[in-house]
């Protein structure tokens, strides 16, 4: 292990110029911008936000380079990113502030992808964080700065400028192994490249989905090329199913249970007009994937309606104990949500409402290999604190929820 050092040095030149990875590394293309990068093998790719633009993909090693008995380390991860090239300056107009605010969620979110410094984005992205210049030249070979946070030195930032886009990566290690990670952090970074003549791999067009009846085709192309390695993908009516767990009973449930349920979500709350809409359900494999991925911290799942992505884990995936019916509980309450938001041609119940309805039906139950409801019964996750708020008269009744305004 100590060599590795050393020959990352090696490997560094012929990084830059050859057209596949060296040996122990990885070859990365990129569909959406075209960009390919190599990266050491013993690190997976994790999935990055559809809302996500600025990130192109995320790396985390399984386990930490070099552990040391009786000490827990974290594992390394990068991540590679990409700023577009500024566009011209538009004659300003003076606005009111009003005016100037962001009118709606995706307006947000193209805010915020709209960064063009590299600073700025380690700013938006990796609040808290600083760092010292080691060296380098941004618009030659590219600059490598030493990333801390606080009083530690906590991993390193490549940025290199080419015909106006920024590139880059953003690599974490613990102070240990700085003097190993500063090499391939680094050499990661010298990769990032544009091939001539590039070629998505496996170009996914509406080909795919020839002679089967499914609604929506371009957004199921669109979610297939997005897509990273390691995930599958099932098709259902109302839904594109994306996972990267082995446990293939739980995928079957939720896929049948996906569609099960939606008629009962129906027959309660009919649309005000046919739902067209198709929404991805991505399955992490663990606790860990889902919050590496983006998951709130504390939650088990969400429904974000501007990725159109309803997002949970295999519960059997993690070190805490947990069956397979906890990841059932998710499922049922967060495809609430997602039904609901279209029912309403795309706007959400109140909170109290859109909560309280997908807690109940978080209690339902289907018979085993069937699409048959068995009965909606209690949410056992809110029982004990139900009856906490009840013995301790700390609830709200009901009907001032209903006559709120």
């Amino acid at each position: 292990m100590r060599r590795l050092p050393v020959l990352l040095v090696l490997f560094a030149l012929a990084l830059q110029t050859q057209a596949q990875a060296p040996r122990g590394w990885r070859t990365f293309d990129h569909t959406r911008t075209g960009l390919r990068w190599y990266y050491p093998r013993e690190f997976e790719i994790i999935p990055v936000q559809p809302t996500e633009k600025l990130i192109l993909a995320k790396f985390e090693r399984p386990s930490p380079y070099r552990p040391r008995s009786g000490k827990n380390r974290s594992k390394e991860n990068f991540v590679v990113f990409r700023l577009p090239a500024e566009p011209e300056q538009q004659t300003e107009t003076v606005t009111s502030a009003d005016a100037d605010k962001p009118k709606s969620y995706e307006e947000i979110y193209d805010r915020q992808n709209a960064i063009y410094d590299w600073e700025k984005f380690m700013g938006s992205r990796f609040r808290g964080h600083g760092w010292d210049l080691i060296k380098g030249d941004i618009d030659k070979s590219g600059q490598l700065q030493r990333l801390k946070r606080g009083g530690d030195y906590v991993g390193y930032v490549f940025v290199k400028r080419e015909e106006g886009e920024i590139w880059g990566v953003v690599g974490f290690c613990d102070e240990v192994v700085t003097r190993s990670f500063e090499t391939i952090f680094g050499n990661i970074g010298r990769t990032v490249h544009l091939p001539e003549g590039y070629k998505a791999v496996k170009e996914i067009d509406e080909s795919f989905y020839e002679g089967k009846d499914f609604r929506d085709i371009p957004f199921r192309v669109k979610a297939r090329k997005a897509m990273v390695k390691g995930w599958k993908a099932f098709d259902t009516e109302n839904f594109f199913v994306v996972y990267h767990t082995d446990n293939e009973k739980l995928v079957n449930k939720i896929v049948n249970d996906l569609e099960a349920i939606r008629p009962h979500y129906e027959a309660q709350f009919p649309p005000i007009k046919p739902i067209e809409a198709v929404s991805v359900v991505r399955v992490c494999e663990s606790p860990a994937e889902y919050r590496q991925y983006g998951g709130p911290p504390g939650s088990a799942g969400y429904w974000n309606f501007v990725a159109k992505e309803l997002v949970l884990f295999d519960a059997k995936g993690g070190t805490q104990k947990r069956s397979v019916a906890d990841s059932f509980v998710v499922l049922y309450h967060e495809a609430f949500h997602q039904y609901i938001y279209y029912a309403l041609d795309q706007l959400s119940p109140d909170y109290w409402f859109n909560e309280g309805m997908a807690d109940y039906f978080s209690g339902a139950e289907f018979y085993r290999y069937s699409d048959k409801l068995k009965e909606i019964g209690l949410n056992r996750w809110r029982i004990p604190g139900v009856k906490k708020l009840v013995d301790h008269e700390r609830f709200i009744p009901l009907k001032p929820l209903i006559e709120a305004k």
